[in-house]
């Protein structure tokens, strides 16, 4: 992995949710010393749960924020990752976290995001097989019906997605300063880009 060698790297989990990223983590590099934050009070706790012997800090941010990053002095952290949080950031927003990111990062450290991308043809495919999902997950009755109309409705109420193209991100890190951008992995519209600030 990207922290191969280090015994105790500073992470930074951003948009931590529940800490399922970061108990996960944990289980590939023990000795890191992670920072979780996230904008939900909510969340945080039950990160804190899950995690409060193993977790460095908790942090209650807005990404949108000017200066959110100023909690840290610069050359901080080892690593940051976020896991399908960054798209629901407006594009204006998103390269303004890259940059502010860029700065609490060590030479050298990488930045490591999951997200959802636009292109119509891989979204069309996506949502199709996640509709087969369900239907499948109804039949062998995991799930009843109401409860997926439910969490449906509550994401649809609660969740804004900025989803653009892949080449259109990749351009965005490089812009903020970032090199060696490229996708590591990929499902239809979901995937993986990774980075790391200059040595």
């Amino acid at each position: 992995h990207f922290l191969s060698g280090q015994g105790s790297p500073r992470i930074l989990d951003i948009g931590c949710g529940t800490g399922n990223a970061s108990a996960e983590l944990l289980k590939l590099i023990p000795g890191a010393r992670i920072t979780c934050l996230d904008g939900s009070k909510e969340m945080l706790s039950a990160a804190r749960g899950k995690l409060t012997s193993t977790v460095e800090d908790f942090h209650w941010l807005d990404l949108t924020d000017h200066g959110w990053e100023k909690t840290w002095a610069g050359d901080t952290f080892d690593a940051a990752f976020s896991v399908f949080v960054l798209e629901h950031l407006p594009f204006d927003a998103y390269q303004a976290f890259l940059r502010s990111v860029w700065g609490i990062l060590k030479p050298g450290a990488p930045l490591v995001t999951a997200e959802g991308y636009g292109g119509q043809l891989n979204q069309t495919l996506f949502f199709d097989e996640m509709a087969q999902c369900e239907e499948q997950a109804l039949r062998r009755e995991s799930i009843n019906p109401r409860e997926l109309a439910e969490t449906k409705e509550m994401s649809t109420e609660k969740e804004r997605h900025y989803f653009t193209e892949m080449d259109e991100k990749k351009r965005w890190w490089r812009d903020a300063g970032l090199v060696d951008v490229n996708f590591i992995w990929q499902y239809y519209c979901l995937a993986i880009l990774a980075g790391q600030k200059p040595r």
